[in-house]
């Protein structure tokens, strides 16, 4: 999964847990123009889309990196 590559071949050994605020905004009219001008753009908006883009891409592809009854938690 290109989200979660950059753990791709790095990683000794399966995680207990992976902690995610992923991007899910859908347009700018959803951000304060403040939060606009201080967070880099990737950090706040997910495809248009599929808002739900990033949160589905960790969950399908976590079983590779988690170890046995690891756990996801996404804000």
């Amino acid at each position: 999964s290109q989200v979660l590559e950059v753990f791709s071949g790095k990683l000794k050994n399966k995680v207990s847990f992976i902690v995610s605020n992923p991007p899910y905004l859908a347009s700018k009219s959803e951000v304060d123009s403040d939060v606009l001008s201080h967070e880099p753009k990737l950090a706040l908006f997910a495809p248009a889309h599929d808002a739900l883009y990033f949160y589905r891409k960790i969950v399908d592809h976590a079983d590779e990196f988690l170890e046995n009854q690891g756990m996801v938690f996404l804000e």
